[in-house]
């Protein structure tokens, strides 16, 4: 299932919005908000998959939701007005619904977000043997390609448009994402949350949804407990 939230700060359209994804067999609703601002901080604890999302918001405008977001999620959006569509392009944006639209418009927004997900598993496809993925990798950090050496990574925190690495007593400063870096890493690193990854080898102890690394507490993120557990569990057997 698709699990979807919907952004309007308009009552009915958002009670109509969120009819049409109950309605679709594919679609899962996990939320929907008049207020954007809320939206922004409850993705950060849910799975989305897809947000459909209007423009014309007094609190906080779609295109400043889409700059806010930085392309972490697809979005479809549902407006009135068509001026702000090419603007809206430069961000992953999957198909432009002008309102009043009708259900059969709508399942066709649906069909773009398959064949873009489709295309996206393709490229993503991560190598069917993760034991012969190198122990080292290389990454770009300034005008430096440097090597790092995986049993030397404690964690890794996604921020702003940045990925920090922190290995033994160093931080290394990339421009990579945590989704292709992840398909480059060995089986002993996790996603613990959308802007962190641990080496699962070097964790001290795991209490309240947090992960103690000597110093550092990463959090666990609601979305991604299911994952912690079940690695956890295959490791004690």
């Amino acid at each position: 299932m698709i699990k979807c939230i919907v952004i309007d700060d308009e009552p009915l359209a958002l009670k109509l919005m969120s009819n049409y994804v109950n309605k679709h067999e594919n679609l899962k609703l996990v939320g929907n908000y008049l207020d954007p601002i809320k939206a922004l901080h409850e993705i950060e604890n849910i799975e989305v998959d897809l947000i459909f999302l209007d423009i014309q918001m007094p609190q906080l405008s779609g295109i400043q939701f889409l700059k806010i977001l930085n392309n972490r999620i697809p979005i479809i959006l549902t407006t009135a007005y068509d001026e702000y569509a090419l603007e809206s392009y430069d961000f992953q944006v999957i198909d432009y619904l002008l309102k009043p639209f009708n259900y059969e418009r709508f399942s066709k927004a649906i069909d773009k977000f398959k064949a873009f997900n489709i295309s996206k598993e393709i490229e993503e496809k991560p190598p069917s043997h993760r034991e012969e993925i190198a122990t080292s990798i290389f990454v770009k950090s300034g005008h430096k390609t440097i090597r790092i050496e995986l049993n030397t990574v404690h964690f890794m925190e996604s921020k702003g448009d940045y990925l920090y690495i922190f290995t033994n007593g160093n931080i290394t400063k990339t421009l990579e994402n945590l989704k292709d870096i992840m398909q480059r890493l060995s089986p002993n690193f996790l996603r613990c949350h959308r802007s962190f990854i641990v080496n699962m080898d070097l964790v001290d102890y795991i209490e309240n949804n947090r992960i103690t690394m000597g110093d550092n507490f990463i959090p666990i993120s609601r979305a991604y407990l299911s994952e912690v557990q079940s690695f956890i569990q295959d490791r004690k057997h």
